[in-house]
């Protein structure tokens, strides 16, 4: 069940392949970057779309988010109504 909370890519970033590795007491000191961002206006924008439209614009728009945090090394951690977390390890 811990799995589902604990990110795939802040294993790797930890040194381990699977949350089995982990025991009680492991720490790993990493330096990273985090980025919280969200759509201004979203409100407004998403009043004046209908469900498909407003459903396919995020989707494009997270896909777009997704790669550039990607090609920056970085991972997206979650996805949060029209707000994404992302880490720079």
């Amino acid at each position: 069940a811990v799995q589902r909370f604990v990110p795939k890519n802040q294993l790797r970033v930890m040194g381990v392949r699977s949350i089995r590795e982990v025991t009680p007491g492991d720490r790993t000191e990493i330096s990273s970057t985090m980025l919280m961002s969200d759509i201004r206006g979203f409100t407004g924008i998403s009043e004046s779309m209908s469900n498909e439209e407003l459903f396919t614009w995020l989707q494009s728009y997270f896909g777009r988010m997704t790669r550039i945090t990607e090609q920056h090394q970085g991972y997206v951690d979650k996805f949060i109504g029209d707000a994404l977390f992302c880490v720079f390890p």
